[in-house]
């Protein structure tokens, strides 16, 4: 788990009272099941180029993901692009 909190609104030295934050928690192991048809949609990719994005996000390397997706290195580069 990874946690972030940013501060949110203006601050001044005079208005110091409350706490105007956000705050990010993420799971890396926790990927949405819909991640790639999001990727998809966003960024047009093909359902190839998606999970290849999948695998990216999750933090593996071009290498382990083309093991993962059972394809050679060299296609998951083209699929990269």
């Amino acid at each position: 788990m990874s946690v972030r909190i940013e501060p949110i609104g203006c601050r001044t030295a005079v208005n110091t009272a409350g706490a105007d934050v956000v705050v990010f928690v993420c799971d890396p192991d926790r990927v949405p099941c819909r991640l790639e048809a999001v990727l998809r949609a966003i960024w047009g990719l093909t359902p190839s180029e998606s999970r290849l994005a999948r695998c990216l996000v999750r933090g593996l390397s071009l290498r382990k993901a083309a093991v993962h997706l059972g394809t050679s290195e060299g296609t998951a580069r083209f699929f990269s692009k």
